[in-house]
């Protein structure tokens, strides 16, 4: 699962433009920061890539290796 905010570091907090979803409560996060006035061409590209090609995997889904190269 992912999501792409926006936000502003303020007093030394993140401040997210938006709350995010009951879904993500409890959860470990990773974060990735960086300043949105160097945004490049480039990197909106490739976030619009992840947008286009991402989907929900079930919950109860299972990658099977043997099965892909069985």
């Amino acid at each position: 699962m992912y999501k792409i905010l926006t936000g502003n570091y303020q007093q030394g907090h993140l401040v997210l433009d938006e709350a995010l979803d009951s879904d993500w409560e409890g959860k470990k996060l990773h974060i990735v920061v960086y300043e949105a006035d160097n945004f490049s061409t480039k990197q909106q590209e490739f976030f619009d890539l992840v947008d286009r090609h991402s989907f929900d995997l079930p919950l109860d889904y299972k990658f099977d290796r043997d099965e892909l190269h069985g």
